[in-house]
């Protein structure tokens, strides 16, 4: 694309997505009790997708990774459960895609622990069968995806 003055411009764009690595670092974390530790969270607010999330995963909730979650809520807590999965490909695998940084590894001391936390992930990603669930609500993703779309294809930008 060329603008009136003969330069290039870049057209800037903005992807909508609802990525399978925070839904499921949701569901593990509203298991775990997480939500309980901080309340107003979105994933109390009641809604259809969360009587299937409930209906599906409710009978893993003393599954080892829960169990490993409520343990570790001290000592990954804040932004970190958050930025941990963004280093990793999506869900069954959860392979590290980008070696941690250095904030990363100075806030989680023992490399272990991230390397248990990814296990454990990866462990309940399989044995709940995460991905099928995933598969299954993508027309739900697509209408939760469509507002946001249209709004920014109209101009009115976050």
């Amino acid at each position: 694309m060329t603008t009136a003055s003969g330069k290039k411009s870049l057209k800037k764009r903005i992807h909508v997505s609802v990525d399978p690595r925070i839904e499921l670092l949701s569901i593990v974390l509203k298991l775990s009790g997480y939500g309980d530790l901080h309340e107003g969270r979105i994933s109390d607010i009641s809604s259809p997708y969360l009587h299937d999330v409930e209906e599906h995963f409710d009978r893993y909730s003393h599954h080892e990774t829960i169990e490993y979650f409520r343990g570790i809520n001290g000592i990954i807590s804040g932004d970190l459960p958050v930025t941990i999965v963004l280093y990793l490909s999506e869900p069954p695998a959860l392979g590290l895609q980008t070696p941690f940084d250095a904030m990363i590894q100075a806030r989680v001391e023992d490399e272990s622990v991230l390397k248990q936390y990814v296990a454990a992930l990866r462990k309940f990603a399989g044995d709940a069968e995460f991905t099928e669930f995933f598969r299954a609500h993508q027309e739900y993703y697509q209408s939760i995806i469509a507002l946001p779309e249209k709004s920014i294809r109209d101009g009115n930008h976050i």
